[in-house]
């Protein structure tokens, strides 16, 4: 585990911001699909967080403004930019600028979002940082190493070293290092796998090692 490297995390400058509307067909007859999707371009549109969503509480609907009816919605692999972009700009309407139909598929839209009547095709600058730190699963993971179990933490480790080395993928050096105490932390303290151990026990009725 010595002589680590520096590997940064990759920052983009730039996350587009262009948008897919998904499920108008649910919305809506089938007979009446095709007229809607070539009039959308001309609807007033505008994102609307559905956090009672019994399905998916993450879940942002497109509501057409012109028919009062959502027409569909954010697709799933754009949801952490719409939610960052509504936190950004709390309490303030974001409508959306349709450009039309996503290639090759009849029902899904391209849009883009409105702030204060200016079309946002990107994030980028301080905002940017601020998406990623939002998202940050690297984070996320240092934060819960003293509930990993010391040689899950080896896996993780070992996995990570692996991709960095071997894929070229971008894991951060403080994610590498914070493993990395951890581990020899366990390795100093001989009884803090058994305490992990006891705790699971504890916590689910499984007998383990003394």
């Amino acid at each position: 585990m010595e002589g680590e490297t520096i590997s940064q995390q990759y920052i983009p400058n730039v996350i587009g911001m262009l948008l897919t509307i998904v499920g108008a067909r649910y919305y809506m007859p089938a007979e009446d699909l095709d007229g809607y999707t070539s009039d959308a371009p001309g609807h007033r549109m505008m994102l609307m967080a559905e956090p009672d969503n019994q399905v998916d509480p993450d879940a942002v609907a497109v509501f057409d403004i012109d028919r009062a009816s959502i027409v569909g919605h954010v697709r799933h692999e754009d949801l952490p930019k719409v939610h960052q972009l509504m936190a950004l700009h709390s309490g303030t309407t974001i409508f959306l600028h349709v450009l039309g139909l996503v290639p090759q598929h009849r029902t899904s839209l391209m849009a883009y979002p409105v702030i204060d009547g200016k079309e946002i095709t990107s994030l980028n600058g301080p905002d940017v940082h601020r998406y990623l730190a939002s998202h940050d699963i690297f984070g996320a993971l240092e934060q819960s190493l003293a509930s990993i179990q010391p040689n899950v933490k080896k896996v993780i480790y070992d996995c990570f070293r692996y991709l960095r080395d071997n894929i070229g993928m971008n894991i951060p050096q403080h994610t590498l290092s914070s493993f990395c105490k951890s581990i020899e932390y366990d390795k100093n303290n001989n009884n803090s796998a058994t305490k992990i151990d006891q705790f699971i026990a504890q916590n689910t009725g499984e007998v383990t090692h003394g």
